[in-house]
């Protein structure tokens, strides 16, 4: 278990916080102290960073690195990757139930607003604190844990 007691999920802008060129110091040291099998991440956070690696590919295909492979090679051995699966759906209904604004918004907003749902329901039916970089996105999940990326640098 974490420092807290607590296994953690990952979001993309956590993952991508850790890939930056000079990650955090804070956000670096903090990782280290949770074992290995009590970091995860979510297959929809997973399908976002390909979605990147596939873009950089396409943009620059005569790069000396395929950013597809490194990111498999980074990232699959670094967390374990939890499915949204039925269970984890049935705690995604719970929530997007209650937002009643999500069918409203602009498609390009909702696909943003699903993806968030999506990955906060995988922490919440896990039982896992849930890592980020922008907390303000999980706003709607009542009983999820949450360590924002700011906190640890502010307390450090």
């Amino acid at each position: 278990m974490s420092e807290q007691g607590r296994a953690c999920l990952f979001d993309t802008d956590a993952i991508l916080a850790l890939l930056r060129p000079q990650p955090s110091d804070a956000y670096v040291r903090w990782l280290a102290r949770i074992p290995r099998e009590d970091q995860y991440t979510s297959s929809v956070v997973l399908a976002e960073l390909y979605t990147a690696a596939h873009c950089e590919r396409a943009s620059n295909p005569s790069a000396e690195a395929d950013p597809v492979e490194e990111l498999a090679n980074r990232l699959l051995s670094a967390l374990t990757v939890l499915p949204f699966d039925a269970d984890v759906a049935v705690t995604y209904g719970a929530v997007a139930a209650g937002t009643r604004d999500l069918p409203d918004l602009p498609l390009p907003e909702a696909t943003e607003s699903w993806r968030h749902l999506a990955i906060g329901a995988t922490a919440l039916h896990y039982r896992l604190v849930l890592v980020t970089g922008q907390p303000d996105r999980y706003a709607a999940f009542s009983g999820l844990e949450i360590q924002s990326l700011s906190d640890l640098s502010s307390s450090s």
